[in-house]
């Protein structure tokens, strides 16, 4: 076959060229359409109950993760000027498309009673601009006289106050809201300036902005830094224009035709997918330097160019091939995943993976046949003395310093064990973001002075209609309140008590003292003052009750925890919450974005650990099939998951937890680890076929063939990954971290610790199975009559 495939290669290059040119220009055209994704990402399925619950939450109350947090520190906000411009600066983002309301000490709604109608108003406490420092004072009083919103939109205590902008909802996941969250923000900087205050900005519609605004310039970086490294390393392995010019444009077509799956796929640009056109730099780089080395290695025996790229495809075709799938496997494990987001990066990554590999095995052998010759110093890697210094060190070691290796490696296991234990699990909003950024540092300011931003609500089924308007259920809903309150991470609930609290104030004409729930007496007067009927977003028993006054609802915002601290929360809180609310009388639920987000996170990582199983077996599986030996397969997944043990030691001896950015490194390093050992058996079994069954012969033959390509490619595939470190990420950061070390220990493991065992081992793992298999991976049987057909085009 694959006589046959070059042939057709070489005989048909001019038209295949101009099919690939057709192909990349139709990737090229839709590549132009691939969009950024703006959504907050769904990681647990439709029919979770979690999800269940929060989208009917979210039917009957709205979104709850639509609000723009804007934080100001200053101690003279009630100076006239200072007080004006804060209203000035309100107003101007409350005529801004797309914002529903802004809420702040200068557009706050106050309670009054009118006698004549029976009915509380709902009126601003600002109606227009104060034009002297009485006036301001006046307003001070009236502000700061109202519980309900001290711990909402101020602190006094520190002099922090917030300016809360709800975004309509159909803003939040398009392009539009990076436009007007960014003209936000720069008028509020002017704002800064001018007026020298401390702002901070949060809320998950501007970290979602600013993050995804970052994974859109991260992936112009890592796409310019990949092709940057690779044309070094090529030019510094291979000395030659030619060569680098060539790789770069396998390199160029397999980014675009990347770009171009992604839009086909109608997928957009995530923190997942944003990477893989890095990915596909670093891959099409590994199999160039396979198929080019291969060349210039036959070459150099014969010097016969033509003849040389043949025998590339004809006997290494089929064991890039096999690498290649392990590879693709490595992101294909994903797929199984029930996670959207995952399958989306597996079925990319993987598609991509293969179409890089037709374009290395296609284009190589057609550029290069159109080139001169490789000259003597083009080949002078092949002879490479720091190479040649590494592999006689290998070789020393393999032959006669087993022994040692044995030791070390187990200590090393062992030692690697302990720090498994060690690793800690996370599920925040912001994990990936450096504790130095300005969006963790801001995320803080709210926490510390507003105890957080992340939504957390509680959805009370009161399973009787006008259930919630009961003063048993009021006094109930501020009961759990009251529990709420014992929770640092909580800021001051927002319900239906607190707006009857209120209330009661007005009723007695503002007075501070009695800002409390009414008795049943007063509760008579007191709710018959509160609108019948909720009809309409402005009515605003609306933002706590729904239509049928079955339901309502707590609101509070909460710090960004972790999976585990959520968890525990949850378990401290739900009896306590039961025994408030019988749950034979009412369903209280815990939802919101914080609690579908940490499930999320849960649901995410459980799936891939099983992605991880999953790449095991189906690598292993095509390597039994490869090589018809499971005791050699046995070993050569030892020495490939050993690298993932030690690399989950790491995570655990230096505080990097279990999170999705950081553990989809063993599945994508496992597949692409194990390529070194697919390549080095494919090599060892055809010496043995050679070598009348000499098996040490053989394995120092192997070593000194397949060395060059695995030590090349291993460092190519190193600072590849090591791109990744210098985001702005910090999930993006370990997973480069963390894929570069398993990889650089995979290099040791495959090119020392493998062929140590095969020696150690040899009687009981070369079986006949192993050296006749069913399909020959290395070919290089002699020059056939259609190989020497082939030497002329």
């Amino acid at each position: 076959m694959w006589v046959l495939l070059v042939r057709l290669i070489l005989r048909y290059r001019l038209g295949i060229i101009i099919a690939i040119g057709i192909i990349t220009a139709f990737m090229a055209y839709n590549a132009t359409k691939v969009k950024l994704s703006y959504e907050l990402s769904r990681m647990l399925p439709a029919s979770d109950s979690a999800n269940v619950e929060y989208d009917t939450f979210k039917q009957r109350f709205g979104e709850d993760g639509n609000v723009f947090a804007i934080g100001i520190k200053t101690n003279k906000i009630f100076e006239l000027g200072e007080f004006n411009a804060l209203y000035d600066l309100c107003n101007t983002i409350r005529k801004y498309e797309g914002i529903e309301e802004v809420v702040s000490i200068t557009r706050v709604l106050n309670i009054y009673k009118n006698d004549s109608t029976k009915k509380f108003e709902f009126k601003p406490i600002v109606k227009t601009k104060p034009t002297n420092k009485t006036d301001v004072d006046s307003l001070k009083n009236v502000i700061c006289s109202l519980p309900f919103y001290e711990g909402l939109l101020f602190n006094y205590k520190t002099g922090s106050y917030l300016i809360a902008i709800t975004l309509d909802k159909n803003k939040l996941n398009n392009r539009s809201r990076v436009d007007l969250v960014y003209n936000i923000r720069n008028i509020v900087e002017k704002y800064r300036i001018k007026h020298n205050v401390e702002v901070h900005y949060s809320g998950l519609p501007y970290i979602r902005t600013v993050t995804s605004q970052k994974v859109k310039e991260e992936l112009k970086l890592f796409v310019l830094l990949s092709l940057i490294i690779a044309s070094l390393i090529l030019i510094m392995f291979f000395r030659s224009f030619r060569v680098l010019f060539s790789c770069l444009i396998i390199v160029v077509i397999s980014v675009i035709w990347g770009l171009g799956t992604i839009a086909l796929f109608n997928y957009k640009i995530t923190m997942l997918t944003g990477v893989i056109p890095s990915l596909l730099v670093i891959k099409a780089i590994q199999n160039c330097i396979y198929l080019l080395n291969k060349y210039h290695w036959e070459y150099k025996s014969h010097g016969n160019k033509v003849k040389a790229l043949s025998r590339v495809v004809q006997r290494i075709g089929f064991a890039t091939l096999i690498t290649n799938i392990t590879t693709a496997i490595g992101f294909a494990a994903f797929i199984f995943t029930s996670n959207a987001l995952l399958k989306e990066f597996g079925v990319i990554a993987s598609m991509n993976v293969m179409f890089e590999y037709l374009l290395s095995i296609i284009l190589i052998p057609i550029i290069f046949s159109y080139l001169p010759p490789p000259q003597p110093k083009h080949i002078l890697h092949l002879d490479s003395k720091f190479v040649k210094t590494i592999m006689s060190k290998v070789k020393f070691i393999v032959l006669n310093k087993r022994g040692m290796a044995y030791i070390a490696g187990s200590a090393i296991i062992l030692i690697s064990i302990y720090g498994m234990t060690l690793m800690r699990t996370s599920g925040k909003v912001v994990d990936d973001i450096p504790e130095k950024d300005p969006i963790y540092k801001d995320l803080k300011f709210f926490e510390n002075n507003f105890s957080g931003v992340m939504p957390f609500e509680i959805s009370i089924d009161t399973k009787k209609k006008n259930g919630v308007l009961r003063l048993s259920t009021i006094r109930k809903i501020d009961s759990l309140q009251k529990v709420i309150s014992e929770f640092r991470i909580f800021s001051k609930p927002l319900s239906l008590a607190e707006l009857v609290k209120f209330s009661k104030q007005s009723f007695y004409n503002g007075n501070e003292e009695k800002y409390e729930l009414p008795d049943g007496r007063e509760a008579a007067f007191i709710m018959q003052y509160l609108p019948s009927k909720i009809k309409g977003k402005k009515n605003i028993l609306h933002s706590f009750i729904d239509s049928t006054k079955q339901y309502t609802r707590i609101s509070v915002q909460m710090a960004d925890i972790g999976m585990k601290e959520m968890n525990l929360m949850k378990s401290k809180l739900r009896p306590k919450t039961d025994s408030i609310f019988n749950p034979k009388d009412f369903n209280v639920t815990f939802t919101g974005n914080s609690i579908v987000y940490t499930k999320g996170t849960e649901f995410l990582i459980h799936n891939l650990w099983e992605s991880i199983v999953i790449a095991i077996i189906l690598i292993s599986l095509l390597m039994i099939f490869v090589f018809s030996s499971y005791r050699m397969i046995l070993i050569a997944m030892f020495c490939n998951l050993v690298p993932l043990l030690i690399t989950a030691a790491i995570m655990g001896f230096t505080n990097i937890p279990i999170k999705p950015s950081t553990i989809i490194v063993f599945s994508v390093a496992l597949g692409i680890a194990v390529d070194n050992a697919i390549i080095f058996l494919s090599k060892y079994r055809h010496e043995l076929k050679f070598r009348s069954s000499d098996i040490k012969e053989s394995v120092i033959n192997a070593l000194d063939e397949t060395g060059v390509s695995i030590i090349y490619t291993s460092i190519v595939l190193v600072l590849g990954f090591a791109i990744f470190i210098v985001s702005g990420f910090g999930g993006t950061q370990a997973l480069g971290l963390l894929i570069t070390v398993t990889l650089f220990v995979a290099l040791f493991f495959n090119l020392v610790a493998l062929p140590s065992l095969i020696l150690s081992f040899n009687k009981s793992i070369v079986t006949e199975a192993f050296k006749e298999p069913v399909i020959e991976v290395y070919n290089e049987d002699v020059d056939t009559e259609e190989e020497n057909d082939d030497n002329k085009i």
